[in-house]
């Protein structure tokens, strides 16, 4: 009797066991069944298709496809559209471009082109000319962005192309002055010819300038050269990076 009544309170500590585990099992299942149903309705499957990285408080919202959000380094192209190819876009330079950039021969200024370094801006809300890897080009007055050779804006750069090479030059308004002279007084001596004073190096005695914003390449150019105290004015464009800040 003794032996069967073992048996019985055995059997029902294993029947006990069962049932507790099944019990955990379905708890666990209800529990995802939960959590997904959660997780669906806080993003809808029309949310999580793409994620979106916000910036700023204003358009510069980076949008990545879910399928490319291993490809962040990627990011820059994919988010900016650009009207020409490598190719097209300096071909395209050349056709509109008439006038030489003052002082050169190789070099011509692309009217109504700039350039923006891309550190400055993220995102664009449309179509630009081409990027590279350091610019965004896009036309003068697009996204209320302004200037132009006649009226230069320090914030961004004008952009030149070389008629023989195709390579793409970068102005940022700099200009290199060799003078007759020592001059004792270089911050005056820019001051005085409306350019902003950079820096002076007596020994070859060269004066790195820079133009004040809303003047004229062409004229601030023919205005250094007709000064006597100057012999030499040489416009600085960059075909290597970084650039001048």
């Amino acid at each position: 009797m003794k032996l069967k009544k073992i048996i019985f309170i055995f059997i029902s500590i294993i029947f006990l066991a069962i049932i507790i585990k099944f019990n955990k099992i379905k708890k666990n299942f209800w529990d995802d069944k939960k959590i997904e149903a959660i997780y669906n309705n806080i993003f809808p499957s029309y949310e999580i298709e793409s994620l979106t990285i916000n910036y700023n408080k204003k358009n510069n919202n980076e949008v990545l496809n879910k399928n490319n959000i291993q490809n962040i380094t990627d990011l820059k192209t994919v988010i900016n559209s650009t009207k020409y190819n490598e190719i097209s876009f300096k071909n395209y330079l050349k056709k509109i471009s008439k006038k030489t950039v003052p002082g050169t021969h190789e070099w011509l200024l692309a009217p109504k082109t700039l350039a923006i370094e891309k550190k400055k801006i993220i995102k664009f809300d449309s179509q630009i000319l081409w990027e590279d890897e350091n610019f965004y080009y896009i036309n003068e007055g697009e996204y209320g962005i302004k200037g132009t050779g006649k009226n230069y804006n320090p914030n961004y750069s004008l952009v030149a192309i070389d008629k023989d090479t195709l390579e793409i030059g970068i102005i940022n308004g700099y200009f290199i002055l060799k003078l007759k002279e020592i001059e004792n007084n270089p911050k005056q001596f820019a001051k005085n010819h409306g350019v902003k004073f950079i820096s002076y190096y007596p020994k070859s005695n060269t004066m790195i300038i820079r133009m004040e914003n809303g003047t004229n390449i062409t004229e601030t150019f023919h205005n250094l050269k007709q000064s006597p105290s100057i012999k030499n004015v040489d416009v600085e464009v960059l075909d290597g990076f970084p650039i001048l800040d």
